[in-house]
């Protein structure tokens, strides 16, 4: 009976371990060399732009999500960061109450995607480490983090015309950052 209690006492510590572990997606890892992130866009994401500590590709589809662009960040060669946005924008919108209509529609469609990504990120490493009015972050027991942000912005740009920006970041970070 020992033996059963102690191998469960195992097993639930180790899908506990398992799920707070922070440091996978799509096809890449926080902590990655840069050489094995570069194999892994040029044979899978046509059309990426790399900087020398950047890479950018555009239309993602993370967590069941699409993104307009993920930009991933090197530091010392290493994978430290990688930032998914997805904007609902309009530059220029003429009078207010079409603006406001629009921003409407935009906060709508931001908050339907926060809350989709958040059953996602809930189910796979459980309740949320902190949260803001616009922000959600989870760190893992491996120092990472995951982090949906929210923003937006409503400008009068004069002579009638608005712009509306709503945007949403989903931010996979290293620990390790400055330490590569």
């Amino acid at each position: 009976m020992k033996k059963l209690f102690f191998s469960f006492l195992f097993l639930l510590f180790s899908i506990v371990t398992y799920a707070q572990t922070i440091g996978g997606f799509l096809d890449f890892y926080l902590g990655q060399s840069k050489s094995e992130v570069q194999n892994i866009v040029n044979s899978k994401y046509r059309g990426a732009e790399w900087g020398n500590n950047s890479c950018k590709i555009k239309d993602i589809s993370l967590a069941g999500e699409s993104f307009n662009r993920l930009t991933l960040e090197f530091q010392n060669g290493i994978l430290t960061s990688a930032i998914c946005f997805r904007g609902f924008d309009k530059a220029w919108i003429d009078g207010y109450n079409n603006a406001e209509r629009f921003l409407e529609y935009a906060q709508q469609e931001a908050s339907n995607m926060i809350s989709r990504l958040y059953a996602t990120y809930k189910s796979k490493y459980g309740r949320e480490s902190a949260s803001t009015n616009d922000a959600i972050i989870w760190r893992g027991n491996n120092g990472n983090s995951i982090k949906i942000a929210y923003r937006q912005q409503f400008i009068n740009q004069g002579m009638g015309g608005y712009s509306v920006n709503c945007v949403v970041n989903v931010q996979y970070m290293s620990s390790n950052s400055g330490n590569f």
